[in-house]
Formats: structure tokens, C-alpha cells, sequence
């Protein structure tokens, strides 16, 4: 019996050890993960634009219980509502091939939020490149200083990094 409990009082010790530095390898690799989703997304509306000759957008919003994103062919009387969830989000039909390609949604309870500085990113089919130039940056934040930011550079390449104070 003593032996039994020594054995129960050194688990339970390693145990209070591992745990929190386990739940906060999770934390920061939900933040990672989203991140490389995010950049693997923007590389495909890119290819996407060129493929289908047509202008490819990824509008993002924020609603209460999500942040989420929606990569969709250009469709000036459309519009994309990402909280619809995939294969629902844009209103318009594939009757002129402008449709939703993908859509991403992350919920608030998984603890990691995403902040665009744009409402959307077009791509060009011509060049692949963003219409208008205008460089994108999306923020992602796992709360307590894991965050990670991901932007694309004129000519719509996406890339990763760590904002400064980011553990």
C-alpha cells in the first residue's frame, strides 16, 4: 500500500508539471497551424485567379462567435457572408462561374482570432498580383503574446512572421 502511494504521489507530481506546459504547446500550435492555413489559402486564390481567368477575392469577417474567411470569384452583386459556413456563404450562382471556392471559419472558443487590414485582398488573373496593390496584413492571435501575422507583399506572395513582443 505505501509503495502504491509513493507510486500515485510521483505521477501526480510529474503530472502538475507536464499539464500547463502541454496546454500551452496546444495554444501555440493552433495559432501556427492557422497561420499556415492561411497562407496555403492565399497561394491557392492567387493560382485560382490565373486558372480561372476571373479576379478571386478572400473576404474576411468578424462576427460574435467567429472570425472566418471566404476565398470566392469577384462578384460585384454578390456578396459573402463567411458566418453562413462552407458552400453557403456567397449568394450569388455558378451560372457565370463566380462562386465560393472555400471558407474557413474559426470559432472564439477555440482561442485564436484573426484582425485583416483589409475587408478583402483581390487577385488579379492577369499577374496573380493584388488589385490596387494594397498590401494585406491579417493578424492572429492566440492571446498572452502568441501571435503571429501574416501579410502578402505587392505582388500578393504571402508570407509569415512574428510581431515584435509575440512569444
Amino acid at each position: 500500500l505505501i509503495e502504491a502511494l509513493v507510486v500515485v504521489a510521483i505521477l501526480s507530481t510529474l503530472l502538475a508539471l507536464v499539464v500547463p506546459s502541454a496546454v500551452e504547446w496546444i495554444r501555440v500550435q493552433r495559432v501556427k497551424a492557422s497561420a499556415d492555413e492561411l497562407v496555403t489559402d492565399l497561394q491557392f486564390a492567387r493560382s485560382e485567379a490565373t486558372r480561372r481567368n476571373l479576379e478571386v477575392a478572400v473576404t474576411f469577417r468578424t462576427v460574435a462567435a467567429q472570425t472566418c474567411y471566404t476565398i470566392h470569384t469577384r462578384n460585384a452583386f454578390g456578396s459573402c457572408k463567411c458566418e453562413l459556413g462552407n458552400g453557403n456563404a456567397c449568394s450569388f450562382g455558378i451560372a457565370d462561374n463566380r462562386f465560393e471556392l472555400k471558407t474557413v471559419s474559426l470559432p472564439t472558443s477555440n482561442a485564436v482570432s484573426l484582425t485583416s487590414s483589409l475587408s478583402s485582398s483581390i487577385y488579379s488573373p492577369a499577374s496573380a498580383f493584388v488589385v490596387g496593390m494594397n498590401a494585406l496584413q491579417v493578424a492572429i492571435d492566440g492571446g498572452d503574446d502568441r501571435k503571429l501575422r501574416v501579410q502578402t507583399n505587392a505582388t500578393g506572395r504571402p508570407s509569415i512572421c512574428a510581431p515584435t513582443g509575440s512569444t
